[in-house]
């Protein structure tokens, strides 16, 4: 891999290091939300892609043939978009737990 392309890495892995403390923030800010389930998996998504990436980064530095070769970085890929989309899978069911909640107020409203 050449020096440039190590450095995109570095700094992919620092966002996601500063996008897991900001979503753990938020999380622990939002516990009894609708998007507490969603915040959390990206804060677990981040953190768990930032030690993947800070490892994926320490084999590259240290030229290890095999610990570093791009197929690793292919399969990390495509790990991680195979979780994002289970992540927007449960972004797109908000507006149905929205919509139930505002039902279950409606009919909570004339029960005793």
């Amino acid at each position: 891999m050449s020096a440039s392309a190590f450095r995109y890495l570095v700094v992919f892995v620092i966002i996601l290091v500063i996008a897991a403390i900001a979503f753990a923030m938020i999380k622990r800010a939002n516990k009894k939300g609708i998007f507490f389930r969603v915040w959390r998996k990206l804060s677990s998504f981040s953190l768990s892609n930032a030690i993947i990436g800070i490892f994926f980064s320490f084999f590259i530095y240290e030229q290890l043939p095999f610990l570093s070769a791009r197929f690793w970085l292919f399969f990390w890929s495509l790990g991680m978009l195979v979780w994002l989309f289970f992540i927007v899978q449960d972004f797109i069911k908000i507006p149905k737990i929205k919509q139930k909640i505002a039902e279950k107020k409606e009919f909570d409203k004339y029960i005793p």
